[in-house]
């Protein structure tokens, strides 16, 4: 049911601020998912709402395992709100990645539908009941009295015909009281007597209360509240932005004596006292689900957002519009939007040139490009002199549109970002009071663009500096000025204007970036400054009084400074604190600073202090409070620390994270750790580059709630003791990267508790989970608690990953649900191992199989069939696997298939692929069977096919035998098609779900099919097909017409991308890892 409260209790979780709660999750993530059930768009919000940055990937594929990647050892807690969708497959599809987190991850689901409840559950659902009469009355006068108590004999007499008209749904008593707050009694009556009571609305389902709320606002809140309708559901927005938008489409009123935002801003709060508008946990607001969708309704044709799938004829009509990115789509023609005062293209990436016609937008009042890929301003921009608020101004180069432009832009207010400030070739090119007429503007970006590399005495790219003080000293702001941003800034000294105490309400200054200055700017007399960031000065050697301000007779340097941030001064030597500097500090974060020798730190109240990693030679610290100090923290670089001082009132709390890193002694460092390590809960212990670490610590074993340990970088680790690690009976995840002398890992040495098992790149390691000889430690002498507790018997995940001397794995866990196999590695590919297990008999938790590169495998295990929980196979790289097991069409369950690179496969199974498979994937394998042979038809449930390697195949899908493919594909992928000459038109009609298409090396292949491709296609890619290349550059003809009505396509003669992409991840984890070996072993 509708506004009952769902949604509003899974804020409730989400935001929960107990600090237990807040502890027990590493990821949090919050996805509203609607009617429209795409699966790569929500894993796409889910990785985007997890890691807070936009994902540009566009297959799917790839979106899980990068989301797979995050999740994986992390405890996770996601949202998925308002879900529609009741296929069984696709919500299985859309799980898979979230199976990798760790232990105690959650999934909340919210949905009107019960038995979508029943197909999702893993656990007894929870219907949210309406609530009590008692409660539904104490809401309704809650919202219709704003809090207050009112004692009126009026109100017993309408009680139960309220309770009656709201249902018991939060949503309708918060509505109704909205609508007769500050209302007379005739009105309440007039409304509780409506006939729109009785209305009955089968088809959009809005709830009787809200369309009587709407129809009892003035004419000016309908207007805008319609206006509303361009934002998808679940979208946050913040007041000011909506009514600069509003004030953009004229929808506010002109009031003698008031400025038009103080209007729109009675406007914004009229909306949201009639609960039309609620508070959003993020602090911007939203619009209930079912309010949007009367928002929908009563807007009409009049909003039309762009990914939406309209007719021509709404968006001729259509007065507003709004852009939400889909991962497909790519705005490439405006040409619809000439009518419209307002346009939101903030994440377009792939725009990169607005219409030139721009300049006839006269009645343009709002342009959002943030987020995009635009290389300049059109020409005529500054003719544009209604415009109100511009997200970013791109500077062009040469003869573009210069920073000149702006200054006919006097109305611009709020936030500006000015970019690519390296193309004003020098200071007379800024004529006139570009910025400092602007006295609305309270946000201003300065970004020149330009990424310079500092090697340690030399720059590349070298910028004029001069130039870039010149231009700089005339864009000084107006004094209103709130925030200010400078970024890539090329002078050695920035102007008098930055730090002057006249900007009295500046609250926030960033300065990144800017490599050739030697000193900071006075900051210290800013009397409103809360917030500074100071990031990567890397010529600033000494940090003195001229940065506090010049006269501190009077005052406290940074008297309101709140949040301090330093990060990344490679040539910092000394900083002369004065000791009492930063009297209101609640945060300091100071991160890489590697030729300071001496810090002292005077801070009072600080309620955190970060100092992260970077102290390389530091050898003096002393730390004065009172605040709160964590020595987990510290750890990270102070190799040449020979003194610490700490306060009295320094509070060191108990911890439960330590982390060694970067070869630092460990020995050394114990003595420090003693005060915050005595009586800890260490939880995650991590050991990083610690080169001399032979064996592990021999306390490790008094770690009662240790539950995660990583050991990465230790060259010299022999083995793993048998009582430290057995003896953790709580363990649950173990890491062990890149310990090249590590032989053996047997079952004996590993606790019964551990779920999680990741071993990679431990080069010499030859056998593991080896029953090995019996234990012989003295903590444990009972033979039936070895016996049980070597089963491993809670073991989840085994991944092994560039082990390349493993030549025996022993018996897998019953218990296994991921198994991942890797044994490519940079100094060989020859893994011995021929065999995993010899049957998966017990192994029906099993989900998913992953294995590359084994060379000498022979055949997989027997009994595949059998395992009813295995969603997917990936095999690759598999040189004398021959064949696949039989009966393989009987695995119900799976539905990921993918075989790339094993030529020593001949043959698929007789009885084909199983039906219910949505993606598959067959990559140059030897097959004589012919395709059309492959039944391709008979999965129904298909979604992603990618075929490479078919050198015989003429036609595609082959005419001549009549060759269909699953209507149900959104994806195709042919490769390395060497005789492919012509795609077949009637095998490509029946493709209408078809959104994705690449072609790659088919270098016979000249032209699309005749009868053109899919209308439904929204992105297609060709790398290294020179004759259809060739057709497709031509001025004019076929294949250019069906280019051109395509919203993304890319043509790339050699496909350098991904491999210059693979080959920089090869090349840094080679440098960091294998790298650092070989020059110590040499």
């Amino acid at each position: 049911m509708g506004g009952v409260g769902k949604t509003t209790l899974a804020r409730l979780v989400y935001n929960c601020n107990d600090k237990s709660s807040q502890q027990q999750f590493h990821l949090k993530g919050w996805v509203c998912v609607s009617d429209e059930f795409d699966i790569l768009k929500i894993t796409k919000s889910i990785l985007e709402s997890i890691t807070r940055q936009s994902c540009y990937l566009n297959e799917l594929n790839q979106v899980q395992l990068e989301l797979c990647e995050k999740l994986e050892g992390k405890k996770f807690l996601i949202v998925l709100d308002d879900v529609w969708n009741k296929n069984y497959d696709e919500w299985n599809a859309l799980c898979s990645p979230l199976m990798h987190g760790a232990p105690g991850s959650r999934v909340i689901v919210t949905t009107r539908d019960e038995a979508i409840a029943r197909m999702m559950e893993t656990i007894e659902s929870h219907n949210l009941n309406c609530i009590s009469d008692e409660n539904c009355w104490k809401l309704f006068l809650y919202h219709a009295f704003a809090s207050r108590r009112v004692a009126d004999p009026k109100l017993e007499v309408i009680r139960d015909k309220v309770i009656e008209k709201c249902g018991g749904l939060p949503l309708a008593a918060r509505t109704l009281g909205g609508l007769l707050r500050s209302k007379p009694w005739e009105d309440w009556e007039n409304v509780m007597n409506s006939k729109i009571w009785n209305l009955q609305d089968d088809v959009n389902n809005i709830l009787p209360v809200l369309k009587l709320s709407y129809y009892h606002l003035p004419s000016h809140l309908k207007r805008c509240f319609a206006y509303c309708a361009i934002f998808p559901k679940d979208y946050v927005f913040e007041e000011k932005e909506l009514v600069l938008l509003w004030m953009a489409e004229g929808l506010i009123e002109q009031r003698d004596g008031q400025h038009m935002e103080d209007v729109g801003e009675e406007y914004f709060q009229d909306l949201f006292s009639r609960s039309f508008f609620q508070s959003s946990s993020t602090g911007g607001f939203i619009m209930h689900d079912l309010v949007n969708d009367l928002a929908q309704v009563v807007a009409g044709d009049a909003c039309f957002r762009l990914e939406d799938k309209v007719t021509p004829r709404k968006r001729e009509k259509s007065r507003h519009s709004s852009y939400i990115p889909s991962p497909m789509i790519a705005v490439k023609d405006l040409s619809c939007l000439k009518i419209s005062s307002t346009m939101l293209l903030r994440g377009c990436w792939h725009l990169k040139k607005l219409p030139l016609e721009m300049q006839n937008l006269i009645n343009l009042r709002h342009l959002d490009i943030q987020d995009t890929c635009v290389e300049g301003m059109p020409q005529g921009i500054e003719e544009l002199k209604r415009l109100r608020t511009l997200s970013d101004f791109v500077v062009g180069e040469g003869n573009e549109v210069g920073i000149t432009a702006l200054t006919n832009l006097k109305f611009l207010q709020g936030t500006l970002r000015i970019s690519r400030l390296e193309n004003v070739a020098n200071d007379s090119y800024v004529r006139g009071a570009i910025l400092l007429d602007k006295e609305k503007m309270d946000d201003l970006v300065m970004d020149w663009g330009i990424f310079y590399f500092w090697s340690g005495l030399k720059f590349q790219n070298i910028p004029n500096e001069i130039c870039h003080r010149e231009v700089i000293e005339k864009m000084k702001p107006h004094g209103n000025l709130k925030k200010l941003t400078i970024i890539r800034y090329g002078g050695i000294q920035f102007p008098s204007w930055v730090g002057d105490p006249l900007f009295s309400n500046l609250v926030s200054l960033k300065l990144e970036n800017c490599f050739k200055c030697t000193t900071l700017p006075q900051l210290g007399l800013l009397s409103s400054l809360k917030y500074l960031v100071i990031k990567e000065f890397p010529n600033v050697k000494v940090v003195d009084r001229e940065f506090y301000g010049e006269d501190m007779s009077n005052s406290n340097p940074f008297p309101a400074l709140e949040t301090l941030h330093i990060e990344d001064m490679y040539e910092w030597e000394e900083w002369k604190i004065c000791g009492y500097e930063f009297p209101h500090l609640r945060e300091l974060s100071i991160v890489s600073l590697p030729v300071i020798s001496r810090l002292r730190l005077v801070i009072n109240g600080c309620r955190k202090v970060e100092l992260g990693g970077g102290f390389s030679s530091a050898n003096i610290l002393n730390v004065t409070g009172p605040f709160l100090f964590r020595p987990e923290e510290l750890m990270q670089g102070l190799r040449k620390l020979k003194t610490l001082t700490i306060g009295s009132d320094v509070y060191i709390p108990r911890f439960n994270h330590l982390h060694w890193k970067l070869g630092e002694g460990i020995a050394e460092n114990e003595e420090l750790l003693q005060k915050g390590v005595a009586d800890s809960e260490i939880r995650i212990l991590q050991f990083h580059g610690c080169e001399r670490l032979e064996r592990l610590l021999p306390w490790l074993h008094s770690f009662k709630s240790l539950r995660k340990l990583s050991i990465e970088g230790c060259f010299r680790l022999i083995s793993l003791p048998d009582g430290v690690i057995y003896s953790s009976l709580c363990l649950e995840e173990l890491t062990i990267d890149y310990c090249h002398s590590l032989i053996s890992i047997g079952r004996h040495q590993l606790p019964s508790s551990l779920k999680r098992l990741k071993i990679s790149h431990c080069t010499e390691l030859q056998r593991l989970l080896d029953v090995g000889e019996a234990y012989s430690s003295s903590r444990v002498t009972d033979e039936d608690s070895i016996s049980r507790d070597t089963n491993l018997s809670n073991l989840q995940n085994l991944e092994i990953d560039g082990c390349s001397s493993l030549t025996f794995l022993g018996e897998l866990p019953a218990s296994l649900k991921y198994l991942v196999l890797n044994c490519f590695s940079f100094h060989s590919i020859n893994a011995k191992i021929e065999s995993i297990a010899e049957r998966f008999d017990n192994n029906t938790f099993l989900e998913s199989i992953k294995i590359r590169y084994l060379p000498y495998l022979k055949s997989l295990p027997k009994n595949l069939h059998m395992l009813t929980n295995l969603h997917h196979i990936k095999i690759s790289h598999c040189d004398k696997l021959k064949v696949l097991p039989d009966n393989m069409h009987n695995l119900t369950s799976l539905q990921e298939l993918a075989i790339q690179d094993c030529p020593g496969i001949i043959s698929f199974p007789e009885e084909g692929f199983p039906t219910n498979l949505t993606s598959l994937c067959i990559h140059n394998v030897e097959i004589y069977t012919p395709l059309f042979a492959w039944g391709l038809h008979r999965l129904t449930s298909l979604k992603n096919l990618s075929i490479g390697g078919c050198p015989s195949v003429l036609s595609f899908p082959q005419d001549e035998i009549d060759m269909k493919l699953p209507t149900s594909l959104t994806s195709l992928i042919i490769e390395e098609f060497q005789d492919l000459k012509y795609l077949s038109s009637k095998g490509f009609q029946s493709l209408t779900s078809l959104e994705y298409m690449r072609i790659v090396r088919c270098p016979k292949l000249a032209s699309f099919p005749k009868n053109g491709l899919p209308p439904s296609l929204l992105q297609l890619q060709i790398y290294n097909c020179p004759l259809l290349q060739k057709s497709c550059q031509k001025g004019k003809g076929r294949e250019l017409q069906e280019l051109a009505r395509i919203p993304f396509v890319e043509i790339i003669e050699t496909s350098l991308h991904d491999s210059d992409k693979w080959l920089k991840k090869v090349e840094n984890r080679f440098k960091t890892k294998e790298w650092q070996h070989m020059t110590q072993t040499n």
